[in-house]
């Protein structure tokens, strides 16, 4: 008991005649707005990534449909006589250079 007597009677203390306020000052704002840039930029680039990613599902949901309204093909020249065929042409979309606008 007496430790916490004596770390509490001669603790830091404020002087006299000083201001007891303490700002962040412009380091501080410096610091919060970079903060803030960096979050805009990422929520900016997640949503540009997002958008994307829907975009390119649509499109290869939208190709078996269009496959289907050509009519009936030979398997032997689509590559799906093996189970690997598939896979092929899906890696393929994925090696396309994307068209960034």
């Amino acid at each position: 008991m007496t430790i916490a007597a004596f770390i509490l009677n001669n603790g830091p203390s404020i002087p006299q005649g000083e201001d007891e306020s303490v700002t962040a000052g412009v380091g501080g704002f410096i610091v919060l707005f970079l903060l803030g840039l960096a979050l805009y930029l990422l929520m900016r680039n997640m949503n540009a990534r997002l958008r994307r990613m829907r975009w390119r599902a649509e499109q290869e949901d939208a190709e078996p449909a269009e496959q289907e309204d050509a009519g009936p093909r030979d398997a032997m020249s689509e590559g799906d006589a093996t189970p690997h065929g598939a896979a092929a042409r899906s890696q393929d979309r994925r090696d396309r250079p994307v068209d960034r606008q």
